[in-house]
């Protein structure tokens, strides 16, 4: 039998949501299918001296958005989201 030309890719994302202070995990899911993180900001151009030339410049008021595909619906996540405690769930 012939080897096949063909090969295949599984992509497996785990996804793993931590508090930003303490580093404790809030949320662990091995089934996440696509995420994406999208970053805006503004930039000041500070000007001056001869000729106005662009001296400095300053980027501010960030904003990140991070979405992220689950194809189950996990209901702990939710409540995580949602900032009600785990609990309500049972």
């Amino acid at each position: 039998m012939a080897a096949s030309k063909q090969i295949g890719i599984k992509e497996v994302l785990n996804l793993n949501v931590k508090d930003f202070s303490t580093k404790d995990t809030k949320f662990y899911a091995d089934y996440a299918s696509n995420t994406s993180i999208e970053a805006t900001a503004e930039r000041l151009d500070l000007r001056g001296g001869q000729g106005n030339y662009k001296l400095l410049s300053f980027d501010h008021t960030k904003d990140m958005m991070m979405r992220c595909e689950l194809p189950l619906v996990d209901l702990e996540f939710l409540a995580y989201l949602t900032g009600k405690p785990s609990s309500w769930i049972s």
